[in-house]
């Protein structure tokens, strides 16, 4: 009832009209059109999610409705896959807040004017799937855990490709849960024949289940290489197939060392300023951690002898250090309260092994290990980019309904403490957390009821902001209207710095593979590469949309080398302009639209 009732307040108005949704959309259009992906039309992330989509654009046809359609059919899916977890992990009281906590929250979020931070209409689609990749490794870890069964081991192989063919993160966050998970059982069979370890039995287990994770991994990650190797050859299969590693370990370290936008974030531009405003900040926090990782070992019964007295005051002070981090670098709601889900897993993970090498495996201990492990590595990732009401919508859900389900089922085991004084903890968990989602959901509804602007037409029509309130939807229909009176119907169309909306609701091919020319874009693809496209391809219509990139810490799109005047040069020399106007509201101010056509139209 409450998702349904969500999806009626919100229908349609859950997508951005200009900035990062459409890109999904132009793509799955393209792809299903017959063009090949990363040779005709370029991505950064695994090809899995425009792959899924472009098929479902041929098979139901092509429109915003078919992937809003399909969206929420996953979204259904991470659903269910969240509450199959926390059944295993804890109890139906767990189950029924997880679910209620994750879609008031997470699930059709909108804290702000951009649009794309929800699981119905994502920046990118492979965060959604990669976070489904993410639970479904998690679910089938912690059936085999209760099951013995190894054909969980392949599901959680095929969930490991889901991963690796989106998002990196999530890859990464399942890898380091599944060799948690691994190494511990490894451990304890070594250890079950005392007094002398063996590992034969141990080599002979991980040998068998790895292999079955292969199996479930390369059942999904084989038919992928296999379109790519039919369309573009071996070379480009094997590109295609790996692209998310290969381009992150190709670029990461040229970005981070030559983007000024990356350095900001990762707090590489004022190191010691940064280090010890975040210490100062951190320090407020400290008491608060102290507690919650004393607590943390109170609710999962670490030994006291597993470790000596003074690293519990050092992971104290570690937590509070990063909190003051997020704290400093994060511009949105407190994630310092988050954050030490990262101690709490590794407090599981230590009884554990502590466990194992007595050649016991606690079962409902190692359950939160793994699961902890995972939260706590998606949480790591914001440290990246602290910008918590935009990419905490799939990165912070599982650390916060892991920490929730701390509060709410383990601070009440009797095992854990004196069952008295915990029953006052549940109920405040509840109660708080359901209190924070309710509010933050009114936070939502206030800004999905300013979206009464309709934009687009047939089964590409959606709501955006009024042009009173914010002018992007405005921006974009002005766009659509100037194109379709003033340039070539079956021409081809370039938008900078980001207008690949244009486009799609146009159904107009762009000449690069390269779709959106924010400073960060610019970056990876190299502006010579860009202009040496545009001389190989030139556009039969260009428009320019004056977008602001001051959250980039940049000049506006080709005010500096850096943000493209290259471009804008090439584009001097060979374009005239037909079309000019100034857009404003009563909060953005001097957006301008340009239309230009060839100047040498035999050109």
């Amino acid at each position: 009832m409450l998702f349904g009732y969500l999806l009626q307040q919100t229908w349609f108005r859950w997508s951005d009209p200009l900035i990062d949704f459409p890109k999904n959309l132009y793509i799955a259009w393209r792809v299903s059109a017959g063009d090949l992906l990363y040779r005709d039309v370029d991505n950064w992330y695994g090809p899995l999610a425009n792959l899924i989509q472009g098929a479902g654009f041929k098979i139901f046809g092509v429109g915003m409705d078919t992937m809003m359609a399909m969206n929420i059919v996953t979204t259904v899916v991470i659903l269910i896959l969240l509450r199959a977890v926390f059944a295993l992990l804890g109890n139906r009281l767990m189950v029924w807040l997880a679910s209620v906590f994750f879609l008031l929250v997470f699930a059709f979020a909108q804290y702000g004017v951009y649009g794309n931070y929800n699981f119905i209409a994502p920046y990118v689609s492979q965060s959604e799937y990669s976070f489904l990749g993410l639970l479904l490794v998690l679910w089938a870890l912690l059936k085999h855990l209760a099951t013995d069964r190894r054909t969980w081991l392949g599901v959680a192989g095929a969930g490991l490709a889901v991963c690796y063919l989106d998002k990196p993160e999530a890859f990464f966050a399942s890898v380091v849960a599944t060799a948690v998970y691994f190494f511990t059982r490894g451990l304890a069979l070594a250890c079950s024949h005392a007094p002398e370890m063996d590992f034969n039995a141990p080599r002979r287990w991980l040998v068998s289940a790895a292999a079955w994770v292969l199996t479930g991994f390369a059942g999904l990650w084989l038919p992928v290489l296999i379109y790519f190797w039919v369309r573009g050859g071996l070379a480009f299969a094997l590109y295609a197939a790996n692209h998310d590693l290969v381009f992150m370990c190709g670029n990461a370290s040229r970005v981070v060392a030559n983007a000024h936008i990356m350095q900001v974030y990762m707090g590489f531009d004022q190191p010691w300023t940064n280090f010890f405003t975040e210490l100062r900040q951190g320090a407020i926090f400290f008491l608060f951690c102290a507690g919650l990782v004393f607590a943390a070992r109170r609710w999962t019964m670490a030994p006291a002898h597993s470790w000596g007295w003074w690293c519990w005051p050092a992971l104290a002070m570690l937590a509070a250090v990063g909190c003051g981090w997020f704290s400093h670098r994060g511009d949105d709601i407190a994630p310092e309260f988050v954050f030490p889900v990262c101690m709490v897993a590794l407090v599981c993970v230590s009884r554990v092994l502590w466990h194992a090498r007595q050649g016991e495996v606690p079962i409902h201990a190692l359950g939160l290990a793994v699961t902890g492990t995972a939260a706590s590595l998606m949480m790591a990732r914001m440290l990246l980019n602290a910008r918590t009401l935009h990419y905490g919508f799939f990165m912070m859900p599982l650390a916060v309904l892991f920490w929730l389900h701390l509060l709410v089922v383990e601070s009440a085991r009797p095992g854990a403490g004196a069952l008295r004084r915990n029953r006052l903890a549940p109920a405040l968990a509840v109660v708080a957390s359901l209190a924070f989602g309710f509010a933050t959901w009114h936070t939502s509804a206030y800004y999905y009821g300013l979206k009464t602007y309709a934009v687009g037409a047939g089964r590409d029509r959606f709501y955006a902001f009024a042009p009173e309130a914010f002018t992007t939807g405005q921006n974009l229909s002005i766009m659509m209207d100037a194109a379709r009176r003033l340039s070539p119907k079956d021409g081809t169309l370039a938008v900078f710095p980001e207008g690949i909306a244009v486009n799609y609701h146009l159904r107009r091919r762009s000449p690069l593979r390269e779709l959106e020319f924010n400073p960060v874009s610019l970056r990876f693809a190299g502006i010579p590469n860009i202009v040496a496209e545009l001389q190989s391809h030139p556009p039969d219509t260009v428009i320019l949309f004056d977008r602001d990139f001051s959250e980039f810490g940049t000049d506006n799109f080709g005010l500096s080398e850096e943000t493209g005047r290259g471009i804008i040069r090439w584009l001097g020399n060979r374009y005239r302009m037909v079309y000019n106007i100034g857009v404003s509201s009563a909060t953005v101010t001097g957006h301008t639209i340009d239309l230009f056509l060839p100047a040498n139209p035999a050109d």
